[in-house]
């Protein structure tokens, strides 16, 4: 998998995301699942609160020059070759997407990822800012006072 893969599964899933959702929240998580010598294993999914799809169209989705229904929306572009090409890639580096979807309340899709290593340095980079994180959150911060005010239940999550 290169970055140039990557990147294109990215944004034929996050342009979908965005032309299906009107109004509401688009939410990527990436999570480690695992780290060899050589490679690295991403799963990234993409939670959004669009149209959905009915079950056929789930059915068909990833086929080429399928659109989902776009009767009911706005006027949707494209050729339909987006998910079909991102699973392609997926599955020609090792990797896999799936989408679940419900009417009316959006949709979830899970990507699983190869990625060779990167050099050290960077790695070593990487690790030094989680650290420098891992000890922001168990500093003491029982002496300040913090009002968070937040409209959008995404938002508040804790990891």
């Amino acid at each position: 998998m290169t970055a140039k893969d990557s990147k294109i599964i990215l944004i034929n899933v996050l342009t979908n995301s965005i032309q299906y959702t009107e109004e509401g929240e688009i939410d990527l998580t990436v999570s480690l699942k695992s780290v060899d010598a050589e490679n690295i294993n991403l799963t990234l999914k993409i939670i959004y609160t669009g149209l959905g799809m009915d079950e056929k169209t789930q059915k068909v989705i990833f086929s080429a020059f399928t659109q989902g229904n776009i009767s009911t929306t706005k006027e949707i572009q494209g050729t339909g070759l987006g998910l079909s090409l991102t699973r392609r890639i997926c599955n020609l580096m090792g990797g896999d997407i799936g989408g679940k979807s419900e009417m009316g309340q959006g949709s979830t899709f899970t990507i699983s990822l190869k990625m060779k290593r990167i050099n050290k340095e960077v790695e070593n980079l990487v690790s030094t800012f989680n650290t420098s994180i891992e000890k922001l959150e168990c500093a003491d911060f029982s002496h300040l006072n913090i009002l968070v005010v937040e409209d959008n239940l995404v938002n508040p999550k804790t990891y």
